[in-house]
């Protein structure tokens, strides 16, 4: 038969194709410290917006330490981010049927939480960034 030996050069062609090739984002380490008005800031979201990449994020832990991830990698997309913070209040909303009047306030200004307004920036390094300082202010 003819057709074995077409078919056999048809899945070559196409398994050689599959092979080899990684869908992996290069990232690098970005870990650091979240201070709002100088005092570590616990259980911050922070959110690195890279110019070109997936974002990566964290969660502050109770001394403002992060350590970013990124598509499940530890590590951020090397190069210049801008930055979000934001931090849910503890309040929790009233049980009495006024819930859809709550409004969770923030802890720190809301400017943070937007990457249209955010004024912070980080620049990682190829090789990562492991010092990283968020400082926000009013």
């Amino acid at each position: 038969m003819k057709i074995a030996p077409a078919l056999c050069l048809i899945s070559l062609t196409i398994l050689s194709g599959c092979g080899g090739r990684s869908d992996k984002i290069k990232v690098a380490p970005a870990s650091g410290i979240v201070k709002y008005k100088g005092e570590p800031l616990a259980d911050a979201n922070i959110t690195f917006y890279p110019e070109k990449g997936p974002v990566g994020t964290a969660k502050s832990d109770a001394k403002g330490a992060f350590q970013i991830q990124t598509n499940g990698q530890p590590g951020a997309v090397p190069g210049k981010s801008k930055v979000t913070v934001s931090v849910a209040s503890s309040t929790i909303p009233p049980s009495d049927g006024r819930a859809h009047e709550f409004v969770a306030e923030s802890k720190i200004p809301k400017k943070y939480a937007s990457d249209a307004e955010t004024d912070l920036t980080v620049d990682v390094a190829p090789a990562g960034s492991k010092d990283l300082q968020l400082n926000l202010t009013e």
